[in-house]
């Protein structure tokens, strides 16, 4: 960093308050109440950017065992002049069941017990470490995984289906810590969990003048993507290799899926596209926050106004998002939110 560690905090210390917590909800930093704590996430948050390469390797995973979706993005240029490409060969939809659990030999031959339970779900683990992650010819410098919730829709007891997609994504983390300890060469990888409400909020929430629903959220997502797939105005945060029929943009967003499905060579009875939408929305929205960080960066070291970086930013993600917003009928505020979601 060219500026210096006290002239930074200096710099930022005479930033308000809010324009501070919309530098963090930009850049991917913790929000913090008290400006001390605020100006400090911005400070050490830049300190992690700058230790990254101009293009990085990033890979987005939404978790399930039935609907594991991930994303990768080669060579992301973080300064944002070359936008991430995204690949029909890079964006995959698993059941782990299926595609790994097949291949799992029982050691007492009882698949049932409670042994072989815990042992294949460290088997489906080191798997997608082995075969996703860790894939030949290509090393992620940042992994993003979704974190699971032990409570949804309201109940008040953990499913089971949502009790085995937490265990398998702690044993992934476990897993991959056992691995960077005894592999120097994976120290330099970094693994961001991030939830979907962080997610959502970052899209989406932290623009709106109302608050929307879960169910809302969803539809609004698949809306952006398919938005963004076909939009011939330049306002999208990718590009891509995926075949679209001529008419795909007078579909419905049934038909649209499906054809993405086609393009993806998933089953004809496979066309809930949702999961490959966040496991992409995740892999954008670190993206996002790195071309951020080094726009504010640049900003900084030439000794602009922060100020203005906040709304240019901000102005530069609303035209992102607002035509999606409009078909919805949903209005969006002139300036980001100041509130946080963690």
């Amino acid at each position: 960093m060219l500026v210096r560690r006290a002239n930074l905090i200096q710099q930022l210390l005479r930033c308000k308050n809010s324009v501070l917590k919309e530098v963090c909800l930009a850049c991917g930093f913790s929000v913090k109440s008290k400006k001390e704590d605020q100006v400090m996430s911005i400070v050490h948050g830049l300190e992690i950017v700058r230790k990254f390469p101009r293009k990085v390797n990033l890979l987005a995973i939404d978790m399930g065992l039935k609907n594991f979706s991930y994303c990768i993005f080669h060579g992301v240029d973080i300064t944002g002049q070359k936008q991430p490409v995204l690949r029909t060969d890079s964006w995959k939809k698993y059941d782990l069941h299926n595609v790994f659990g097949k291949h799992y030999v029982p050691l007492y031959g009882d698949r049932d017990s409670l042994m072989e339970t815990k042992r294949y779900l460290s088997y489906l683990s080191y798997s997608v470490l082995e075969d996703i992650i860790l894939k030949p010819q290509f090393t992620p410098h940042i992994v993003v995984i979704e974190t699971q919730r032990t409570r949804s829709n309201s109940l008040s007891a953990t499913l089971p289906n949502v009790l085995l997609n937490y265990t398998l994504e702690n044993m992934i983390y476990s897993t991959l810590y056992t691995l960077q300890r005894n592999n120097a060469w994976l120290n330099g990888m970094i693994i961001a969990p991030m939830t979907a409400n962080k997610m959502v909020h970052f899209w989406l929430k932290r623009f709106l003048t109302d608050n929307i629903s879960s169910s809302k959220t969803k539809s609004i997502r698949s809306e952006l993507f398919f938005d963004w797939l076909d939009n011939d105005e330049g306002r999208t945060p990718f590009v891509h290799d995926l075949k679209l029929v001529e008419n795909f943009r007078s579909m419905s967003n049934i038909q649209k899926s499906r054809q993405i499905s086609s393009a993806l060579n998933l089953a004809p009875k496979d066309n809930k596209i949702d999961d490959l939408v966040d496991s992409l929305l995740y892999g954008l929205t670190i993206y996002k926050n790195l071309q951020s960080s080094h726009e504010l960066l640049k900003y900084i070291e030439q000794g602009k106004c922060i100020e203005t970086y906040v709304a240019q930013t901000t102005a530069q993600h609303v035209d992102l998002i607002k035509n999606s917003l409009s078909s919805a009928n949903i209005n969006t505020k002139k300036n980001g939110s100041d509130k946080s979601r963690k």
